[in-house]
């Protein structure tokens, strides 16, 4: 009798587990799929945790800093942690801030999953170059490259824009 109850127990256990990994695999492919389908649509924002200037040790970020993307415009509030080739003429310049109605978008799939997407500004003072590598679990990579400002790196995670 003590048998079957170990038995019981021991399958419930595992039925248990294997509910809860199956489920984990859903959530992750409901996931991807949706973070697909703000890549295609171009319709995403980045927001920033860590902050990586070339040169210098990396800065954990406070909530509030983003890169969006939108099929007409794109949207940068980012700080700049770096040396600047150019004075900087009003408080408007301050770190990555700007907003460009005028650009090149281009998305490639990446071997592993997730995606490379290059945008190009035409529109924006330094013609900063946005480099995106996103995984498809959302933890994204970003880098600018102005030809104004040192280069600058950030870390942290893509969502689809509501």
């Amino acid at each position: 009798m003590k048998n079957v109850r170990f038995i019981f127990v021991l399958f419930s256990l595992l039925s248990f587990l294997v509910s809860v990994a199956q489920s984990k695999k859903e959530k992750k492919a409901m996931q991807a799929e949706a973070i697909k389908t703000a890549v295609d649509a171009r319709h995403f924002i980045f927001q920033a945790q860590i902050a990586s200037p070339t040169g210098s040790a990396s800065k954990q970020l406070s909530i509030g800093y983003y890169f969006t993307v939108l099929s007409d415009s794109i949207i940068s509030n980012l700080p700049y942690l770096g040396r600047t080739y150019q004075a900087a003429m009003g408080a408007e310049d301050a770190g990555m801030k700007f907003t460009s109605l005028k650009f090149k978008y281009t998305v490639k799939d990446r071997k592993k999953g997730g995606w490379d997407i290059k945008v190009q500004t035409e529109d924006v003072k330094g013609s900063p170059q946005i480099f995106l590598t996103i995984s498809s679990s959302g933890t994204t990579s970003l880098r600018i490259s102005s030809t104004d400002r040192q280069s600058i790196s950030y870390n942290g995670y893509v969502e689809g824009k509501k």
